[in-house]
């Protein structure tokens, strides 16, 4: 599922773990205003990663590919 971001996600990311994904955004010193536009892609209540429209990945969890289409 793809949804807005909310706040309270977490992901677990290769080499580094359990990450709130606020504290990324932090450190990746993202404006507010930009964070507001984040689409987190959900599956069983699980962060799988997160989109910046219109095309970048900006984390994805362990063992998790996207792939693009078209």
């Amino acid at each position: 599922m793809l949804r807005w971001r909310q706040g309270g996600e977490v992901l677990v990311l290769p080499g580094r773990g359990r990450r709130d994904l606020k504290r990324l955004l932090q450190e990746r010193a993202l404006p507010p205003w930009e964070r507001e536009r984040l689409i987190v892609v959900m599956v069983g209540g699980r962060c799988l990663g997160v989109l910046q429209p219109p095309a970048n990945v900006l984390w994805q969890a362990e063992g998790a590919t996207f792939h693009r289409e078209g």
